[in-house]
C-alpha cells in the first residue's frame, strides 16, 4: 500500500475535462494528506461510485473539516481508521472552445403553401462550453475513467444541441429562410440562455458561445 502523502494535477491537457487520480486502481489517502487544487480546477473525492466531497483551488490538508461526507463514509466502513480509499478527480473548469457541431440530421421546417410544406435546413457552426457543476458531469461523463476529453462527450453534446434547437426553432413559429436565418442571429442572446440551460441542468456544462453558419434549405420528399 502506497500512501498518497500530496498530489496535484499540473499537467493539464487542452482537451482534457476530468483527470482520476490514481488512474488505475484506488488511491490510498489518510487524514493529513495534502491535495494542491490549481487554478480553474476543482477536486472532487468519490468513493463507491458517489461524488462527495470538492476542493477548491488551493492547498488543502484532508480532514473531517474539509471531506465531511467522505469522513462519514469513511467512519462507517473502517471505525473511523485511517488510510482509507477513494479516488480524486480534477476537474477543469477551463473554457473549451471551437467545439464544432452541425444539424445531422437536418431540421424540419414547416412552410404552409409552398412546395411539399415543408423543407430541412442544415447548418454547422463552434460552440465553446465549460463545467458549471463539476459534481454533476462527473456523474453523467467522469466516474469511472481515467480521463474525460472533448470527444468523450462530443456526441452527447451534439444530440442535446440538435434537439433543443429543433424544439425552440419549431416553437418560434417561423416558416421561411430568412426568418430561420434571423433565429440563428439571437443565438448570443435568449435562444443562447435557453440552451445554456438545458445543457447545465442535464450535463454540468455551461454553453459560453455559439454560432452558426446561415442554414441552407432542402426540400422536403414526401418521405422525409
Amino acid at each position: 500500500m502506497r500512501i498518497i502523502d500530496v498530489i496535484d494535477h499540473t499537467n493539464v491537457m487542452d482537451d482534457e475535462f476530468t483527470y482520476r487520480e490514481p488512474q488505475r486502481g484506488s488511491g490510498d489517502w489518510r487524514f493529513g494528506s495534502q491535495v494542491i487544487v490549481g487554478e480553474s480546477q476543482v477536486a472532487v473525492f468519490v468513493r463507491g461510485g458517489e461524488a462527495l466531497d470538492a476542493l477548491s483551488t488551493g492547498r488543502h490538508t484532508l480532514s473531517v473539516a474539509n471531506l465531511p461526507l467522505l469522513s462519514n463514509l469513511i467512519g462507517l466502513a473502517t471505525s473511523g481508521r485511517t488510510p482509507f480509499t477513494a479516488d480524486l478527480y480534477f476537474v477543469n473548469l477551463k473554457d473549451m472552445p471551437q467545439i464544432g457541431w452541425g444539424t445531422n440530421p437536418p431540421i424540419p421546417m414547416e412552410t404552409p403553401g409552398k412546395g411539399m410544406g415543408a423543407v430541412l435546413l442544415s447548418t454547422f457552426g463552434t460552440m465553446n462550453i465549460s463545467i458549471a457543476d463539476p459534481m454533476r458531469f462527473l456523474k453523467k461523463f467522469g466516474i469511472g475513467k481515467p480521463i474525460t476529453r472533448v470527444d468523450d462527450i462530443k456526441t452527447a453534446m451534439q444530440t442535446k444541441l440538435l434537439g433543443e434547437l429543433t424544439v425552440l426553432l419549431m416553437g418560434s413559429g417561423v416558416q421561411s429562410v430568412p426568418e430561420a436565418n434571423g433565429f440563428l442571429g439571437d443565438l448570443e442572446g435568449a435562444v443562447l440562455a435557453k440552451l445554456s440551460e438545458q445543457f447545465e441542468n442535464e450535463f454540468g456544462v455551461r454553453i459560453t458561445s455559439l454560432d452558426a453558419n446561415p442554414f441552407r434549405a432542402k426540400q422536403a420528399s414526401p418521405d422525409e
